[in-house]
């Protein structure tokens, strides 16, 4: 395969600055030097792509960068003493973000204008629409029904909650890309974005959101969204500047206030807003590899390549323990509370270092695959907004939730979508030869 003289440059500099963060990390004992070469290194393939958030050199490092220092930062503000701190986790993450750049690869796709081109515009026809409206009613039926329950937050619902209930805290993922569809669509055809439909799907899933406590469900959303608004040139780095705040804002309040409309109780948080901004999710992929390393003589390369093999046929029975399940039950057995887990970690437990660069290296190309290929029709390029969302969730679990995400989330729903579009969609009739059918 034949290299540009550019991509080339881009790849020297990755490495250059790979080293120089590596050697830093290696040749210090200072955390706050070990956090700001990783910082260092993550800017850098930013700075590659120009900060264009649809290219997961922009999206992906970012949340990586996020999610590998927020235990560090933590433990620095005297959180988290318990399970401590080590070189090694910086060491081991800067390695398997840097493995996955490689095989990504810092070239772009180029997006059509949706104002000269319908290539990605498909019928969806009055079923579908019909059904999507239908979804969003579901959730906020369920939002009220939940919210009379007496429930205390999510885990109760998924386990004494009706089997309906569940059902319907799927939706938000079908609707997710039902939504990236009908905007491109809408916007195709009027050249103008249908703000009252994005407000109705964005109110359906703040209301589930606020009666459950599944935040995911309104953060993907929010992703979703902004990405599609930068596709269309809807918004710039201007606008990001602005946006990034609010999220940031909008984190830990969403922590405090996780299940008020369930229980009408504020959660009794940490003044500190740094504290509220990186525990819990942010936080749990660092502070995870750290309770790994910690064990290392039990748990480094514990499981073997074979657990890659495993996590394929997870996807297909539900009778296989998830690398998640197993920290779980290793760590925190009489504990109720879900820690997640760490892909960086997952790595780890297959067989060390290289054992992350291997896993590291097939995460890549799954990126790249979707990345690159999300250009081709409307199906694809919803597939790669959706699946974005979910490898940032699983920097926090597990190579089977991005396997099981690619398959009965995503391709079974665009399954349906398809199925369902090719039966609805109306053919469109000639004129002439109707015209021809009246004279006679």
């Amino acid at each position: 395969m034949k290299v540009s003289r550019k991509i080339l440059q881009k790849y020297i500099m990755l490495f250059c600055a790979f080293i120089t963060a590596l050697i830093t990390i290696c040749s210090s004992n200072n955390l706050f030097i070990h956090v700001g070469a990783f910082i260092s290194f993550c800017v850098i393939p930013i700075i590659i792509v120009k900060i264009d958030i649809l290219h997961p050199y922009c999206w992906f490092t970012g949340f990586f960068c996020i999610y590998s220092t927020a235990h560090p930062i933590l433990y620095s503000l005297g959180y988290n003493s318990r399970i401590g701190y080590s070189k090694e986790i910086m060491i081991y993450q800067l390695v398997a973000i840097f493995v996955s750049l490689l095989f990504i690869t810092p070239k772009k796709v180029q997006y059509p204008n949706f104002r000269d081109k319908n290539q990605m515009r498909i019928d969806l026809g009055i079923f579908n629409k019909i059904i999507y409206i239908l979804l969003i009613l579901s959730l906020v039926f369920v939002a009220y029904y939940v919210s009379n329950q007496g429930y205390t937050g999510k885990s109760e619902i998924y386990d004494a909650g009706p089997l309906w209930v569940r059902i319907v805290f799927r939706f938000p993922l079908i609707i997710s890309i039902l939504y990236t569809m009908s905007i491109i669509n809408y916007y195709s055809e009027h050249k103008y974005l249908p703000k009252k439909q994005m407000s109705l799907v964005g109110g359906a899933l703040l209301i589930i959101t606020l009666f459950s406590g599944e935040r995911d469900f309104v953060f993907r959303f929010i992703i979703i969204t902004i990405m599609l608004l930068w596709m269309l040139k809807k918004i710039n780095l201007k606008h990001l500047f602005i946006i990034a705040p609010i999220i940031m804002t909008l984190i830990p309040l969403s922590h405090t206030f996780k299940y008020y409309f369930l229980t009408h109780n504020i959660s009794n948080g940490s003044e500190n807003w740094i504290q509220s901004l990186l525990s819990g999710e942010f936080e749990s992929a660092s502070r995870n590899l750290q309770e790994l390393v910690n064990y290392s003589e039990i748990v480094k390369g514990s499981k073997g390549f074979e657990q890659i093999g495993i996590d394929f046929l997870s996807v297909f029975s539900s009778e296989i323990s998830s690398p998640t399940k197993w920290f779980a039950d290793t760590f925190y057995p009489n504990n109720n509370v879900g820690y997640g887990f760490t892909l960086t970690g997952e790595g780890y437990i297959i067989g060390g270092i290289f054992g992350i660069i291997i896993l590291f290296s097939i995460v890549g190309l799954l990126i790249r695959f979707f990345y690159k290929n999300s250009t081709k029709n409307i199906y694809s390029f919803s597939a790669y907004l959706y699946f974005l969302t979910i490898i940032i969730y699983a920097i926090r679990a597990d190579f089977s939730t991005i396997l099981s995400g690619i398959v009965k989330q995503i391709g079974l729903v665009l399954l349906v979508i398809f199925i369902m579009e090719r039966i609805t969609k109306v053919p469109k009739i000639n004129r002439k030869n109707n015209l021809e059918c009246k004279m006679e």
